[in-house]
Parts: C-alpha cells; structure tokens; sequence
C-alpha cells in the first residue's frame, strides 16, 4: 500500500483579509466627516425710524413726536396724547402712542431693520368738532438682506376703525382695507380735502449708501379749513433701509487627517495537508 500525500492552498484566506480592510478604511471616513467651513457674517447698514406725528397745521410746524430712530435701537411710549394748534383750532388725541425700532430678525446671515408705530383711539378735531376717529393706527416697515436680496415690506400697515364724518351727527362709513384714499367735505367748519392712507415711498439709497429701504404713512391728511389755511399731517409714520451689504471671505476650518489603520496582517496563505490512504494494487 502506497501513501500519496495531497496539498491546496486555501483562496478563502485572503478574500477575508480584502474585507476586513474596507471596512476599516470605510469606518474611518465616516468617522472623520466632511470639512467644515467657519460662517461669515454680514457686514452692511441698517437703519431706521419711527414718528408718531409730524407735519404742518396752518403757519405752526410740527416736529416729529414721539419718534425713535435705529441704531442704536429704542422704544418710546406715550401714555396719551393731546395735541393742540398754537390757535387751538386744532386738537389731535389718543389714548397711547408707542413708536418702536430694532433689528428684529436679524441673525449672522440675515441684516433686518424694523419699526413700528401704534396710536390707540385716535380723534381729530377741528374747532372741537370731530372729523376722523379711529381705533388702532398702526405702521410697519421692515427692510431685511439674506443671501443676496434686499427687501423691504409694509403690508402690515393697518388703521382698524377709521371713521371720517359728513356731518357732526352723521354716522361713519365702514372703510374696506383696500381704501388707499378718503374724500373730506365737512359742511361747519368748512374742512375740505383727502385722507390718504397706507401711503408708501420706497428708495434705492439711504445718503451714499446704495440699498432698498421703505417709508411708510398709516395716516396722511391734507386738509383746507376755510379762511384759515392748510393742514397737513402724518399721523403713524415708519420706515426701514438696508444696504451696502457685504460677505466676508469665509475662512475654511482645518480638517484633521483621518487615523491611521494598520490592516490585519495575513501573510502567506499556509498550506494544509490531507493524508488518504490509498491502497494500491499491483
């Protein structure tokens, strides 16, 4: 009886070596993450402003009250207003005027300004006769810059119960939101002229600086007593700009190299034997 001896070498050995190697270089990606890059903010000029009142009644000017302006950012509060001409044929009131800006919205990647402006229970009176009430004034501009636009927006500019009468008994007549402008013919003392409303002037720069910016009006009168002169107020007045904005190159944050793994050495795929008895025959 002869004794062959047999040998292979095993293919299994290094397929599993590939394997393990992948999936180590696989875990160290994931764990390594992708580069981050450092956020740059926005550099720019925002401003602003917010004026209860301002205008001119007959000779007398009236400055702008109870206004604040942005920066540095503020509030002013009025517990109630009553204003009156120099002749005293003039009387404006209300319960509270609160003018307010800010930059409100602002964030690294976002410049915003806003100011606002709220009269409650408003009256105006001529030679104490009331000629427009209303509830609520209230004035909204807003100017925001993010990722390459600037805009501004008013839509929130409102006057909720606006009444502007005929005559001293006469009843008001409900003012749909869309009313932009209001005809005034009051027969003693003769008033006469146009309440407009929501009235809106929009602008590219704010001095030498190029930008979008908006103003504002909730209320503005322009009026003719009789024999007397003109009226004209702005009642409710906010406005907004944003502009000369600019981005800073964004510095790239160094990304640490991923560790080094060393692959399982397998070497050389050792070589099993089988011993067979073979029996042979002669």
């Amino acid at each position: 009886m002869r004794v062959l001896s047999w040998s292979s070498k095993s293919p299994m050995l290094p397929i599993c070596g590939a394997m393990t190697l992948v999936l180590v270089t696989a875990v160290a990606i994931i764990l390594r993450g992708p580069g981050s890059v450092a956020t740059a903010a926005l550099n720019g000029t925002v401003a602003g402003s917010a004026t209860g009142y301002t205008g001119q009644v007959f000779i007398e000017a009236v400055p702008p009250s109870v206004a604040v302006t942005y920066p540095p950012g503020a509030a002013e509060t009025r517990a109630g207003l009553d204003y009156h001409s120099i002749d005293k044929r003039i009387t404006m009131r209300a319960d509270s005027v609160v003018s307010n800006c800010s930059s409100e919205g602002s964030t690294a990647q976002v410049l915003s300004a806003t100011c606002t402006v709220t009269l409650t229970n408003f009256t105006f009176q001529v030679n104490e006769t009331t000629i427009v009430t209303a509830d609520r004034i209230f004035a909204k501009s807003s100017t925001f810059s993010f990722n390459g636009t600037t805009a501004s927006d008013t839509s929130q500019t409102e006057i909720m119960g606006l009444c502007v009468r005929t005559t001293q008994s006469g009843s008001c007549v409900p003012t749909l939101p869309s009313t932009l402008s209001i005809a005034v013919d009051y027969p003693a003392p003769r008033v006469t002229g146009t309440l407009n409303l929501k009235a809106t002037q929009s602008r590219t720069s704010n001095g030498t600086v190029s930008g979008s910016g908006k103003r504002v009006t909730a209320l503005q009168m322009e009026l003719t007593l009789q024999d007397v002169g003109t009226i004209s107020l702005a009642i409710g007045v906010a406005d907004s700009f944003v502009g000369g904005v600019s981005t800073p190159v964004p510095t790239a944050t160094p990304t640490s190299a991923p560790p080094t793994t060393t692959p399982t050495p397998t070497g050389p795929a050792r070589p099993f034997h089988a011993v067979l008895p073979v029996v042979s025959r002669d």
